[in-house]
């Protein structure tokens, strides 16, 4: 489902990931951790199509992530109602005067719903 084959990013001099491999198959649950400045974050940027490796692979269920794959409209409104990642800050995130409104519940069976105004209410 998810393949970086030597995957390599680099913000001018400084290295953030060298040569990583990561295979994850679907239903897998996957924690990326480690100290600040480890690349974390530009790995799941990598992962999101938000920046793209320098070097290597990105592969998401047998099709290559590339800039230019996501300029297809198509293609890239495929990708990312496929995969996505939520800040770790929420006062972050676009639209932050409307996340209480936008945000989205999981159901059991995997897929997503909005809250109705009464849970909205309820939760506030």
């Amino acid at each position: 489902m998810i393949e970086l084959k030597n995957v390599c990013y680099a913000y001018g001099n400084e290295i953030a990931l060298r040569y990583i491999n990561l295979n994850i198959q679907k239903g897998e649950s996957v924690i990326i951790q480690g100290p600040n400045g480890c690349g974390k974050s530009t790995l799941i940027k990598i992962l999101n199509g938000i920046i793209f490796p320098m070097e290597g692979s990105y592969t998401y269920e047998n099709h290559e992530i590339t800039e230019k794959a996501l300029k297809d409209s198509r293609f890239a409104k495929w990708f990312h109602q496929q995969i996505g990642y939520v800040f770790q800050n929420a006062d972050t995130q676009l639209l932050r005067k409307c996340r209480r409104r936008n945000r989205l519940w999981s159901n059991p069976d995997g897929t997503f719903r909005r809250r109705n105004q009464t849970e909205n209410r309820r939760l506030s």
